[in-house]
């Protein structure tokens, strides 16, 4: 029996600082193309220090952020196109203009009043028992319709059995990229299932409400594994991202002002 997962893919966001945040439109928009072909539920575009990363503090990309995003909107049909914020990097401005872009599911370090509450490894130091842990610890304060994630890297080898061991244990989103493409070690590699995505045997019930497009099954292949919650946030809970709540449809481009964007989005939080 399949497992429901939510699977990001941060191939073009984290996988930036592996290649010095430098990479074409043209392959923005092949990769795009392809994850999206795949079955991939979300897809994340920026500099890998999120929406205006590029500079001399943090290193300079090829091409702006705005330019890789409309490659990649041009060519989604079904993924979400998500994106990074860290404030004092980006502001509120870039996230407009993301936004009108196409951008849906936006990182940004505001986890109160998330629905998603993320474990984050990026250093890459956490061990299959540490990650069960903190899951469990999370699952134990959290409602239960707020969903867990998982962002695991590579340094002890691990990131697949962590990002394995967190789905075992009740979190449903996972992080990923393709050849593990990542910050430091990389992060989790996966592949889709021997199915089509789009196949009913290979796809699950809704698990957020009867509106919502059901997750795709995958599996986790190994090389070289971050919405609103009532909770009190943890001093450590300072990673989040903005996505439309369950079952809401997604808006024209360019059609919403930011006002009705804030009060349609939800916000996924992230633990740094």
């Amino acid at each position: 029996m399949s497992t429901p997962i939510f699977v990001q893919d941060v191939t073009l966001r984290d996988g930036m600082h592996a290649v010095r945040h430098r990479i074409s439109t043209a392959d923005v928009a092949r990769i795009v193309a392809a994850l999206d072909r795949a079955g991939v539920d979300a897809i994340e575009v920026a500099h890998g220090d999120g929406l205006a990363g590029g500079s001399l503090n943090y290193g300079p990309g090829s091409h702006s952020d705005w330019a890789w995003i409309e490659a990649a909107a041009s060519v989604l049909e079904r993924a979400r196109l998500t994106t990074l914020l860290l404030p004092g990097v980006g502001t509120i401005h870039d996230l407009r203009h993301a936004y009108d872009l196409g951008v849906r599911s936006v990182r940004v370090a505001t986890p109160y009043g998330a629905h998603c509450v993320y474990v984050t490894d990026s250093g890459g130091r956490l061990t299959m028992n540490d990650v069960a842990a903190r899951v469990r610890a999370y699952r134990d304060v959290l409602r239960p319709e707020t969903e867990i994630g998982i962002h695991a890297h590579e340094n002890l080898s691990l990131s697949v059995a962590n990002s394995v061991v967190a789905v075992e244990n009740g979190c449903l989103r996972v992080d990923a990229s393709l050849a593990g493409h990542g910050a430091g070690a990389g992060t989790a590699h996966w592949r889709p299932s021997s199915r089509s995505p789009t196949s009913p045997a290979s796809t699950t019930a809704a698990t957020c409400s009867p509106s919502r497009t059901p997750p795709t099954t995958w599996s986790v292949h190994s090389r070289t594994a971050r919405s609103g919650s009532t909770a009190k946030p943890s001093p450590s809970a300072t990673r989040a991202s903005t996505r439309p709540s369950c079952g809401t449809p997604k808006p024209p481009r360019r059609a919403m002002a930011w006002t009705c964007v804030t009060s349609s989005w939800s916000a996924d939080a992230e633990v740094w």
